[in-house]
This record gives structure tokens, sequence and C-alpha cells, in this order.
């Protein structure tokens, strides 16, 4: 995505679904960090290009706090 394709980073759903079942559904509005920060953070110790992603862990009341025979 490119910037002009986001009207609010902040504010982006995030889920995760195994086999049709959805396991997390979550917003980047509940980061710890906000992704103006970690593009920032990022951007000190490697160029980001178009298409990169940063891998930033599991959303809030994740698949495996709440029932770890699942996956």
């Amino acid at each position: 995505m490119t910037r002009d394709e986001v009207s609010d980073p902040q504010n982006l759903k995030m889920w995760l679904e195994v086999d049709g079942k959805r396991y997390q559904d979550g917003s980047t509005e509940t980061m710890v960090f906000g992704v103006a920060h970690l593009v920032s953070y990022v951007s000190r110790f490697m160029s980001l290009q178009p298409g990169d992603i940063i891998s930033t862990g599991t959303l809030r009341a994740s698949a495996w706090d709440r029932n770890r025979q699942s996956i």
C-alpha cells in the first residue's frame, strides 16, 4: 500500500484466520507502538521500500492466550 491508499494508518483492521476460522480480530489502533513510530524506528536501520512488511507480533487476546490447544 502507498500513503495515498490509506486514509488513517492508525485505524487499519487486522485479523488472523486459519482454515476459515477467525482466531484474532483487531486494529492498528490498539498497538503498543503507533504506525508512524514503527516506520520511523525501522527507517533508522534500513531503507523501507513499497511492499516491505514490518512484523510486530500478535494482536491483543491472541488465540495462543485464549486457547492453547486450538493451534
